[in-house]
């Protein structure tokens, strides 16, 4: 079984356990899980990290899209990058894109409600591929019409912001952050965020190594009972 392969199975199987939290156990798991405004008392500290990987109670287009394009451009970005900067990039796209999320939510009235799904992620993934399968050909949204990578980025951008501007998309900062994400991580920007994602890989285990370490080592020496056993006559 592949990487790519896996990779989308896991992510299929959270949504399936979700969705069945959701209709069938009446779990509301994202009022738990996606990410609140700043300001919001449903913000928690926790949402940072889950948001990503909530998937909308209901199927959507977009999460079908969103599934679509990494199980067809996966693959490519795997082999261009590696397994563990594939990673660093989908988690990364999604941590950073809440830092223009925040922004555009605060700005925008219509744009304050949680976040949730991993969109920041596929813009990510859909920029590094079109950076370097620029001839590329593609087929748009699962339909029989192909054009090349980098004008099929153009297309999806060019809808992320017709949705912006006609108020029906209000993770646009999710997009975007997603988006500048995956420049950042090709212009350079590479070799920054993997030692970042190493150091706090290996950070806890190192720590409990030098903590190991540090530790005194008391040994118990065993004296005479005699005080003057050493003494002549």
């Amino acid at each position: 079984m592949s990487f790519r392969v896996k990779f989308l199975v896991i992510l299929a199987s959270i949504y399936v356990v979700q969705v069945i939290s959701y209709h069938w156990m009446g779990i509301d798991y994202p009022s738990v899980l996606a990410l609140f405004p700043a300001d919001s008392p449903m913000f928690r500290w926790w949402q940072v990290f889950t948001f990503s990987l909530t998937a909308p109670p209901k199927l959507t287009i977009l999460y079908v899209w969103e599934i679509w394009v990494i199980f067809s451009l996966a693959e490519p970005v795997v082999a261009s990058l590696g397994r563990f900067s594939f990673l660093v990039l989908f988690f990364g796209a999604s941590l950073f894109s809440i830092l223009t999320w925040w922004l555009c939510s605060s700005l925008f009235e219509f744009m304050h409600v949680p976040a949730l799904g991993f969109s920041a992620s596929t813009f990510a993934i859909l920029t590094v591929f079109c950076r370097t399968h620029k001839t590329a050909t593609l087929k748009a949204l699962l339909l029989p019409l192909t054009m090349r990578a980098l004008h099929f980025f153009y297309f999806c951008v060019f809808a992320s912001v017709v949705a912006f501007l006609a108020r029906e998309n209000p993770h646009f900062g999710l997009d975007i952050g997603g988006l500048v994400f995956a420049v950042l991580y090709t212009r350079g920007g590479e070799r920054l965020f993997l030692g970042t994602a190493r150091w706090l890989a290996t950070a806890p285990l190192k720590m409990g190594l030098y903590r190991r370490r540090r530790r005194p080592d008391i040994r118990l020496v065993k004296t005479s009972s005699n005080p003057n056993s050493d003494s002549t006559d």
